[in-house]
């Protein structure tokens, strides 16, 4: 999540808006998948401190 500086914002509404640049559909799916799999392991983390 460290390296999505920049591309990550978060709204005032507390929805998290992920921006970048893919030129294929494939590259699309492959770095949301990625962003979701970072996402999920700080949740996990956060869940098992808490």
């Amino acid at each position: 999540v460290q390296s999505s500086r920049g591309h990550l914002k978060v709204q005032p509404d507390q929805k998290l808006v992920y921006r970048a640049e893919w030129d294929l559909p494939t590259e699309r799916l492959k770095g949301v998948r990625a962003f979701i799999g970072q996402l999920a392991a700080v949740a996990g983390k956060a869940k098992k401190a808490a």
